[in-house]
């Protein structure tokens, strides 16, 4: 309900929005055996990582699609080479924290194909041009040490 009505004010104040960045992340297990990450910090690690790029990204479509004509419309996903599918980084534990990224890039992928392809499927489920992105992204910044 939050996410919701931080939009509701988005819009209210500006009407639009010509760029979202979905930033989350928690990253329990770092070094450590999986049986050895208690189970509420991995479930809150999805919780966070994964619902947090959704409805952040969800939430922030209806906003982008008012962007006036010439905006860039795009949508950032931060998320982290451990959720690489192919090349992956060593193991490290971090295996919630892996898979949970591995979703985010995969929803980045999803929403790339829906919103910015003019694949005939996409533009008949996204509707017409008011609704295309310019571009969909994934960064992935490396260790951030935050507290």
């Amino acid at each position: 309900a939050a996410m919701r009505e931080t939009f509701a004010l988005i819009e209210k104040a500006v009407g639009h929005l010509d760029m979202v960045v979905a930033n989350a992340g928690t990253m329990p297990g770092l070094s450590q055996p999986p049986g050895a990450v208690p189970d509420a910090l991995e479930a809150s690690c999805f919780r966070t990582n994964v619902d947090g790029a959704h409805w952040t990204v969800k939430f922030a479509l209806p906003l982008l699609a008012k962007a006036p004509p010439g905006f860039h419309r795009t949508v950032v996903y931060v998320s982290s080479c451990e959720g690489y599918l192919t090349n992956p980084t060593p193991a490290n534990g971090l295996l919630a924290y892996r898979s949970s990224k591995a979703a985010v890039n995969g929803h980045m992928v999803g929403l790339h194909q829906l919103y910015v392809t003019d694949d005939p499927m996409a533009v008949m489920i996204r509707g017409g041009a008011e609704s295309r992105l310019h571009r969909v992204v994934s960064v992935h910044p490396g260790y951030v040490a935050t507290s």
